[in-house]
């Protein structure tokens, strides 16, 4: 491995280390679209710290990567990009999600320990934002 690839590798591999705690808020956070092994996928940084391809299609497997294998198929700032625009869209759902519950919900704790309490919660936070909008 050269200079370059071994730099591409420590850059992903801070740009895992950093982002990987707002996924444990947020859930798994998109990273971007890839190929690997001549599929096309999204790429998602989990809490733990690792790094998923899903393929496009319901028969592709779901894939773990590596630092190494991210950095031979997803630019840095690529990587960086997308991850902030995840957390920024996971704010603003937050807070439009709290916004609306504030004022219509008749208990607030418990909905908000529900919400925060269940990592499912906050994927279908759409529906719930639907639901209270009526």
């Amino acid at each position: 491995m050269d200079t370059d690839d071994q730099q591409a590798e420590y850059v992903v591999q801070l740009i895992c280390e950093r982002f990987s705690s707002f996924a444990a808020v947020a859930g798994p956070l998109f990273a971007g679209e890839v190929n690997f092994e001549s599929r096309r996928g999204n790429l998602y940084l989990t809490e733990m710290r690792t790094w998923l391809f899903l393929g496009a299609t319901a028969y592709d497997d779901v894939h773990v990567l590596s630092n190494n294998q991210i950095s031979s198929i997803a630019a840095p700032t690529v990587l960086i990009r997308r991850l902030l625009d995840a957390m920024t869209n996971t704010i603003k759902a937050f807070q439009g999600h709290l916004d609306l519950i504030e004022t219509k919900a008749e208990n607030l704790t418990a909905l908000l320990g529900f919400y925060l309490g269940d990592s499912i919660a906050t994927v279908v936070d759409a529906i719930a934002l639907q639901k209270f909008d009526s």
